[in-house]
């Protein structure tokens, strides 16, 4: 293709310059651009589409990269521009908290008073001078009876709030860690302060990981203290036997002599 300098057209070159500069030059041809492939600009009305796209992957993951992506994926897919980085962020913060509510609610879905009720229990009751919830995170662990007795007693109050342990599979496996992380570390006076469905989907992932390592731990004291029972028993065993009097050959020998006799 011939191409043709600013001689040949009888233009100043510090046109060319001035033109490149120039805002109004990169707004032009990205108008231009725009229209040529046929893409819209982002509307106020779309931002659901995009807010469901983000949430989507959100419940999966809380990192941003993932879940911005996937908003810029679905701009795609429906011709549209991608909008700066504002925006950008407003959408996947709002698609992240969107995701965040459908979880709770997912997890406790089909919950009945008695067991909502019951997680309630946990941060408003006491056990001496802590919440049940403090009591409950705080099992004793050595190998004693006493320790195996407090386990079951912490069993008892979560098995009374009736959740199952395969309430965790209602919601993606990454977000459920997400929130179970959330109630080993948050306190009864934080669980007060976050919204009701949160509250009590945290709660719900308390009593779900307490259940399963009380469990665990009240079987590992049992087995430990059967085998130190048994240990004892071998021991005492053992000992009855050396005490016994047993007698030498000797004496043996003059006990059958004095039978023939």
């Amino acid at each position: 293709m011939q191409r043709h300098g600013p001689d040949q057209l009888g233009t100043d070159p510090a046109i060319f310059e001035l033109y490149a500069r120039r805002e109004e030059t990169r707004r032009e041809h990205a108008r231009e651009i725009v229209a040529e492939l046929g893409l819209c600009p982002v509307r106020a009305g779309d931002y659901r589409l995009f807010i469901a796209a983000a949430a989507h992957t959100a419940a999966a993951t809380e990192k941003g990269g993932p879940i911005v992506q996937a908003i810029i994926e679905k701009l795609k897919d429906e011709g549209t521009l991608v909008p700066g980085a504002e925006l950008l962020e407003r959408l996947a913060l709002a698609g992240r908290a969107a995701a965040r509510r459908h979880a709770y609610r997912d997890l406790i879905q089909g919950l009945g008073k008695v067991s909502l009720d019951a997680l309630d229990q946990l941060i408003v009751g006491r056990a001496g001078d802590r919440t049940l919830l403090g009591w409950i995170a705080e099992a004793p662990e050595g190998a004693k009876l006493k320790n195996l007795k407090a386990a079951i007693v912490r069993l008892e109050v979560l098995r009374g709030a009736g959740i199952l342990d395969e309430r965790r599979k209602s919601i993606h496996a990454n977000r459920y860690g997400i929130i179970a992380k959330e109630a080993r570390i948050l306190h009864a006076r934080e669980m007060l302060r976050l919204s009701t469905e949160r509250r009590h989907a945290t709660l719900t992932a308390f009593v779900i990981e307490r259940q399963a390592a009380i469990t665990d731990l009240a079987l590992d004291m049992f087995s430990k203290l059967i085998g130190s029972a048994r240990r004892k028993a071998e021991i005492s065993r053992k000992e009855r036997l050396l005490k016994e009097p047993r007698s030498s050959p000797a004496s043996r020998s003059v006990t059958c002599s004095s039978g023939k006799r």
